[in-house]
């Protein structure tokens, strides 16, 4: 916050990547299951931005992490996928698994001892959850 206004800085930080020559491959949101400092002006702040940029390509490997319920498990695939040409049916027929691939918004647990066995990471005021970091490498 800055005189009681939003900073953008995480958009100007994206727009500044984006104007040098960086892809924005893909937008993540970190949801915080628990929060800091509740403001009595406005909405609690429970989420930040992670963006993923790629320089001159876009990614060469994408590691789907699977760890959602699939409510569909079993069934066959179909529909249409989106094309750069507009809608294109499905060739479908894929059984799917048990797991499907976790969705754009990553809730964690945060606080505490939560975040992080190191008591040198509690140092800091804005600690991460180290699970977020194994699966931002991982992914």
């Amino acid at each position: 916050m800055v005189n009681g206004s939003e900073s953008l800085s995480s958009f100007k930080q994206a727009i500044y990547f984006n104007s040098i020559g960086f892809n924005l491959d893909d937008t993540i949101i970190y949801k915080k299951r628990n929060f800091a400092f509740p403001s009595k002006t406005r909405y609690h702040q429970t989420f930040e931005y992670i963006f993923v940029l790629s320089k001159d390509r876009s990614p060469v490997t994408f590691n789907a992490i699977k760890d959602r319920q699939n409510i569909y498990v079993g069934q066959k695939s179909h529909g249409k996928n989106r094309t750069k040409d507009g809608w294109q049916q499905n060739k479908g027929g894929e059984t799917r698994d048990e797991m499907g691939m976790r969705h754009n918004v990553w809730e964690y647990v945060t606080g505490g001892g939560h975040v992080s066995q190191e008591k040198v990471a509690h140092e800091h005021p804005a600690i991460f959850p180290f699970k977020l970091a194994c699966d931002i490498i991982y992914s």
